[in-house]
């Protein structure tokens, strides 16, 4: 079994991730999961999900942080996802649930 430190030095590897996601079933197996790269992306995904008469919830996950430098900017990723939530929500892009 793959340990922790393992598994976040392989998910920063930009290569093997650009590698995996030319194969259809890893991008089929991973997108039931993973709604994008960016928020936009991620909206575009609950907005999909919402049409389909399905609500959906949003979670930004980054467990590797290490330096306040880090933190700062996770804090300012998250401010973000919030206020593009919070206007997607206003627009009635999202399901009320």
């Amino acid at each position: 079994m793959l340990t922790r430190s393992a598994l976040i030095y392989l998910s920063r590897q930009e290569g093997l991730k650009d590698f995996a996601t030319r194969f259809s079933l890893f991008r089929k197996l991973t997108t039931r999961f993973i709604a994008g790269e960016n928020i936009d992306e991620a909206v575009a995904a609950i907005k999909a999900i919402n049409a389909r008469g399905c609500t959906a919830t949003f979670d930004h996950l980054n467990e590797s942080v290490t330096s306040p430098a880090e933190t700062e900017a996770e804090v300012r990723e998250y401010q973000t996802c919030s206020r593009t939530s919070t206007r997607a929500a206003s627009t009635q892009m999202f399901q009320s649930s």
